[in-house]
């Protein structure tokens, strides 16, 4: 059902001026710093049709800087990408819906450090979409738009009006629409003093009436025309011949009062017919104490760097541990050890900010000389030739530029690494933030809450009643000397492990490694102390939940596997003590298992399902087969399942008991921009812990070892074969339905 049009009379114009809300408007001088906390200018730009060439330079990795003036966010026109998506950049979140290829689309641009306050967008069509930031307790609602041009039918421009009205249903308290509305408003007539200020451009056309129209209509002001300006910073569009100018870029919004300026910006560093126009929006926030903030430790690139850091952490280690602590208390020492690296990656470095080494010098100066003569006036037909070659030119050498340091890129890592996905990371420019798709999304904060309820659930216990009696049971096992970790043995294992993300403390495999000559005695005690007193530091109980979608419908949540972001110190020491007792694990499976197990492989079992199937086909003989994978096996498992079937398989009672501490204590929160609630981990192997696979295979082979599937099996070569694992997937063979039938049962039970 299309919205229904309001019919605006001037009598109405006239009533709606009476009241206080739409007394006459006065522009806001600001004394205050434009960037203070207490009284915060939201700076919002507006751009035409200017984002083609600076989203090519996303594409190829060039650091995104389209303004050097300073500004919060960007609204785009003509984004020109196909599809729904949010993107996390370098130093920007894009955002942009596009349906027609090549064509259309728009979006914004907000820079990363407001990511926290975008509370959802919405891709409302093509033309229109929405954007909505949370600061402190203030809302607002930002609209995108890109009218159709003066050649469009009368029924494609109400159409997009509708898509207007449609985005303005659920707006917030604060509400600014912003666009090329290929409109001329021109001077404003007497009784629309209310929605416009004294200072109009050019003449109204009918474009510039339906504008009107709709801005009485929904009670908004164009706020263009209240800050006066002169003719050269008033138009926002040029024609391609360069005589004709007009102001068809407007800025409309419910609360005039809280607009502090709108200008015009000159000399932007791209091709465009569109002048960029920003404004200035304040809202009132209480000041925030800038102590509450701190920095994540960031990994040191250069050789510099790497340098002052082992300086540094080598000054704090002295420090805190000039003397070594006689108590065994593995969480004071383990808390001195953290603060020692997380307090050295801190540091502050006097070096710049490192710039984007991807386009050449030749490929510079082309492109400052084109801008040079783009804003030259009075241009000779010899100029205009040649500006229309440097275009052809700059586009051709920021390719062959991307193109070559991409081949660097590439050779770097595959010479250095031998990793192509090392250099796959180093090239993406960006991560998604939701799926491909269009229409509205869920905020992202109730895609946090949603996901955290649904863990929480998942992660509770069954009942209690024999699991309890269970924990309170002593494994019987003869008392058994662990042997001490050394500093070889913690070497050795750092050295092969692989980049990974870090856990909540932020702290990398590669700032370990660089750290280790100074380190590695400390990390060796603390694992040690972990061992002798079966305790483990809080810390390494905690973990960041990351959601990778597998497979099925984007929007349920069970579609997606939960992996748990570990402390990098915390997976190298379980990555010791999985060395020790994968042999003791492995040594009681049988060989129906080839899941993570070294020597076997599920290609194994592969080819040996086919050569079954091959010959009981040309037999002629029956085989019935069942196959089975179980719905979040990692994320089921129960506690106290893991100590028995590690008591089973012989591990010791040390490392029962390590394991235990950790999973005893173990929280998650869910992570995607913000963090979750905390939430308790009743039951799961953690997806992502170098243990849950060893653990589970042990927990399975607990299970299988309960069954009595003796009689209900195939032969193979004299051999009873009832079944092949193939990790958390099964495969159940039978000789009749009723076996199989009964195999299911017992194995449901």
């Amino acid at each position: 059902m299309q919205p229904q049009r309001t019919v605006v009379t001037q009598k109405k114009l006239q009533e709606w001026s009476s009241s206080q809300r739409w007394s006459s408007v006065t522009p806001i001088k600001n004394k205050s710093n434009r960037y203070s906390f207490k009284n915060r200018q939201i700076k919002v730009s507006l751009a035409g049709k200017f984002l083609e060439l600076r989203l090519r330079t996303i594409l190829w990795g060039v650091r995104l800087s389209p303004v050097d003036e300073p500004m919060n966010g960007i609204g785009l026109g003509e984004v020109r990408r196909k599809g729904c998506n949010v993107e996390e950049h370098q130093e920007y979140i894009l955002c942009y819906i596009g349906k027609t290829t090549g064509l259309y689309g728009v979006g914004f641009l907000v820079k990363k450090i407001y990511k926290q306050n975008i509370v959802s967008f919405t891709g409302i069509s093509e033309s229109v979409a929405v954007l909505k930031l949370k600061y402190e307790h203030e809302l607002l609602t930002l609209v995108q738009a890109y009218a159709p041009t003066e050649q469009a039918s009368e029924e494609e421009t109400d159409k997009f009006y509708n898509y207007i009205r449609k985005a303005q249903e659920n707006q917030d308290r604060n509400v600014i629409i912003r666009g090329d509305f290929n409109a001329r408003v021109g001077q404003p007539k007497k009784y629309e003093k209310i929605i416009m200020g004294n200072f109009g451009y050019g003449k109204r056309n009918e474009r510039g009436n339906k504008l009107v129209q709709y801005v009485c209509e929904q009670k908004l002001s164009i706020m263009n025309t209240y800050f006066k300006k002169g003719a050269d910073r008033r138009w926002t569009w040029i024609s391609p011949d360069q005589k004709t100018v007009n102001e068809i870029d407007y800025i409309m919004c419910n609360k005039p009062k809280q607009i502090t300026n709108i200008e015009v910006l000159n000399n932007v560093p791209f091709p465009s017919d569109h002048r960029l126009l920003r404004s200035s929006f304040s809202l009132k926030s209480p000041k925030k104490s800038r102590k509450t903030y701190s920095s994540s430790p960031k990994l040191r690139k250069t050789d510099d760097e790497k340098l002052l850091y082992s300086a540094s952490l080598n000054k704090i280690l002295e420090t805190k541990f000039c003397v070594l602590p006689e108590e065994n208390n593995v969480q004071n020492y383990y808390d001195k050890l953290e603060y020692a690296i997380t307090s050295s990656l801190k540091i502050k470095y006097n070096n710049s900010k490192d710039e984007t080494k991807t386009l050449s010098r030749t490929t510079k100066d082309l492109m400052d000389k084109r801008t040079k003569l783009m804003h030259t006036k009075h241009k000779t037909k010899e100029m205009k030739e040649e500006l229309k070659n440097l275009f052809k030119m700059c586009s051709k050498a920021i390719k062959n530029d991307y193109n070559k340091y991409k081949r660097e890129v590439v050779e770097r890592n595959l010479n250095k690494y031998r990793s192509s996905k090392r250099a796959y990371k180093e090239l993406m420019t960006h991560r998604n933030w939701n799926g491909k798709g269009y229409g509205e999304t869920k905020t992202r904060q109730d895609v946090i809450n949603h996901a955290t309820k649904f863990y929480k659930e998942l992660y509770k216990k069954y009942s209690e009643t024999n699991e309890i009696e269970d924990s309170h049971k002593d494994f019987e096992e003869e008392e058994e000397t662990v042997k001490p970790i050394d500093e070889c043995e913690v070497l050795e294992h750092l050295k092969n492990s692989k980049q990974k993300s870090p856990g909540p403390d932020n702290i990398t495999n590669e700032i370990l490694k660089i750290g280790a000559p100074l380190l590695l005695s400390h990390r060796t005690l603390v694992f040690n102390l972990s061992l002798k007193t079966e305790e483990v530091p809080k810390q390494w109980c905690n973990s960041n939940i990351v959601l990778l979608y597998k497979k099925g419908d984007p929007l349920d949540i069970g579609n997606y596997r939960p992996i748990s972001l570990l402390p990098s110190i915390y997976k190298l020491f379980t990555t010791i003590l999985l060395s020790r007792i994968t042999p003791i694990i492995d040594a009681s499976k049988p060989i129906e298992q080839a899941g993570f197990r070294s020597g076997f492989s599920t290609i194994d079992h592969i080819h040996a399902l086919e050569q079954i199937l091959e010959k009981y086909k040309e037999f002629n003989q029956l085989l019935y087969v069942a196959y089975v994978d179980y719905t979040k096996a990692f994320d089921t498992i129960t506690h106290t399942s893991i100590w028995k079937a590690l008591n089973v398989c012989g591990v010791s009672k040390t490392y029962i008991n390590i394991i235990k501490s950790i999973y005893s204590k173990s929280t998650s929160r869910i992570k995607m921009e913000n963090k979750g609630e905390q939430i308790s981990t009743e039951k799961r192997v953690k997806q992502g812990d170098p243990l849950s696979p060893k653990l589970f295979t042990a927990v399975l082979e607990c299970v299988f070892r309960n069954l009595d599937w003796s009689q209900n099996s195939i032969c193979v070569l004299g051999h009873h074969l009832s079944h092949l694992r193939f990790a958390d997937d099964i495969i159940v063979f039978a000789k009749s339905a009723k076996e199989l039938e009964q195999m299911m049962q017992s194995l449901a039970y």
